[in-house]
C-alpha cells in the first residue's frame, strides 16, 4: 500500500513538473503592432510589417527565444492617435503584451508613449518628430533615424557644397511634418541659406497649384516638400506641370520604389535622404537575399525597420535571459553593438537608434548616393 502511494505521488509529480515545463515552452511572447493598415499611409505600414513578420519567421524557424515563440499581434492604427491609444490600450490590458512596435505616424507614436511607459511596456517605433527623443522615457526606443540624423547631411550637400542658398519649404500638418520642416529649415540657415517661404499642407491635399504658383513667385533655388506617399506624388507631378526649374529634394516617403515607379521620369533629378539601400552592407544584402527569395522583390527602408526592430528585441531578450522582465531587457537593448541592416548601429542615451545617412539623387528612376561617398 505505501509503495503504490509513494508510486501515485511520484508520477503526480512528474506529470506536475512535465506540464509546467510544457506550458513555460508553449507560451508566447506576444508582441504588439499598431500601425496604419488602411488608409493613406497603409503603404508604408504594411511594408513595415512585412519586414517583422519575417524576421517573426525567421527567429521561430531557429527555435525562438529561449524556447518561446514570437507571436506578432497587429492593430490599425490609421494614422489616427485615437486608434493607436486604443489599441495601446487594447494590447496591455486585454493581450497582456509587454511589447509594442508602432507608430510610423509620429502623432501616434506620441499618443501611445505615456500608456507603454506607465505600464513598463518596451515601445519600439518608426516616426521621425523630435520631440520622441526628448521625453526622457526609459522603455521607449526609435528605429526610425529622425529628421536629426537625415537632414544635416542633406542641406550640408545641397546649401553647403551646391550652394542652393534660397529655400521654399512645405510640409504636411503633423508632428513628423513640421520637425522635419525645421530640421531642414535650420539646416539652410546654418549653411548660409535662406527659407523664402514655409508652408503647411493639410492632410490629404490634392490640390497644390496654389503652392506651387505662390513659391514660383518667391523664386527659390530650391524646393523641399514632407509628404507622405500619395500626396507626394500629385505635388511632384503638379510642380513638373507647372514647369519649376530649380533644384527640388522630397522626403525619403516620397522617393521609396512605389512612388518611383509611379513617377517615372518625373522623379529625375529630384535629391532626397536614405539610411537603407539593399546593396550597402553585409547585413543588407542578406537581407536583401532573404526578402527576395520570399516576396520576389527587393528590399525597401520601411522592411528593414520592421525586421530590425523584432531581431533588436530578440537579440536582447536572449541577452538579458529574459522574455519577461522589461526592465533587464530594455537595459540589454542599450548595450547591443553589431551591423545591423543598418550597417554598425546602436541606440544612444535617448533611445534612438544610431545609423548612417546618405544623400541620394533620383537618375532613370532609381536613387543613386551622390553624398557621403
Amino acid at each position: 500500500m505505501k509503495k503504490r502511494t509513494f508510486f501515485t505521488i511520484l508520477v503526480a509529480v512528474f506529470l506536475a513538473v512535465t506540464l509546467a515545463s510544457f506550458s513555460y515552452a508553449a507560451e508566447k511572447i506576444k508582441v504588439g503592432f499598431v500601425m496604419p493598415l488602411t488608409g493613406g499611409v497603409a503603404y508604408t505600414g504594411n511594408l513595415i510589417k512585412k519586414g517583422a513578420d519575417l524576421a517573426v519567421e525567421e527567429i521561430n524557424a531557429k527555435g525562438g527565444v529561449n524556447g518561446a515563440q514570437i507571436e506578432l499581434i497587429p492593430y490599425d492604427s490609421r494614422c489616427a492617435p485615437k486608434e493607436g491609444v486604443a489599441a495601446t490600450q487594447r494590447l496591455i490590458e486585454k493581450d497582456r503584451v509587454k511589447f509594442v512596435l508602432g507608430c510610423v505616424c509620429s502623432h501616434v507614436t506620441l499618443s501611445m508613449m505615456p500608456i507603454t511607459e506607465e505600464n513598463k511596456v518596451i515601445h519600439i517605433n518608426f516616426s521621425y518628430s523630435p520631440k520622441i527623443t526628448q521625453m526622457g522615457y526609459n522603455f521607449t526606443f526609435r528605429d526610425a533615424p529622425g529628421s536629426a540624423i537625415t537632414i544635416p547631411p542633406l542641406t550640408d550637400y545641397l546649401v553647403g557644397k551646391k550652394k542652393v542658398k534660397s529655400w521654399s519649404v512645405l510640409v504636411i500638418n503633423n508632428d513628423y511634418g513640421r520637425g522635419d520642416g525645421d530640421e531642414f529649415a535650420d539646416g539652410v540657415r546654418r549653411n548660409g541659406g535662406k527659407i523664402v517661404s514655409y508652408d503647411v499642407i493639410e492632410w490629404g491635399t490634392t490640390d497644390f497649384y496654389p503652392f506651387i504658383t505662390k513659391i514660383k513667385g518667391y523664386k527659390p533655388e530650391g524646393i523641399r516638400i514632407t509628404e507622405y506617399e500619395s500626396s507626394g506624388i500629385g505635388f511632384v507631378k503638379q510642380l513638373r506641370q507647372l514647369g519649376f526649374k530649380g533644384v527640388f529634394s522630397a522626403c525619403d516617403l516620397i522617393i521609396n520604389d512605389m512612388p518611383l515607379k509611379q513617377l517615372g521620369k518625373l522623379a529625375d533629378g529630384i535629391y532626397g535622404e536614405t539610411v537603407y539601400e539593399p546593396d550597402l552592407y553585409a547585413a543588407s544584402k542578406a537581407f536583401d537575399k532573404v526578402y527576395f527569395t520570399k516576396f520576389k522583390e527587393h528590399s525597401q527602408r520601411n522592411n528593414a525597420m520592421g525586421y530590425s526592430a523584432v531581431d533588436i528585441l530578440a537579440r536582447a531578450m536572449t541577452k538579458a535571459k529574459t522574455t519577461t522582465d522589461t526592465g533587464k531587457i530594455a537595459q540589454a537593448m542599450k548595450q547591443l553593438r553589431y551591423e545591423q541592416v543598418w550597417g554598425p548601429a546602436y541606440y544612444d542615451g535617448k533611445g534612438q537608434l544610431q545609423m548612417n545617412a546618405y544623400v541620394v539623387k533620383v537618375k532613370d528612376g532609381k536613387r543613386e548616393i551622390v553624398y557621403p561617398k
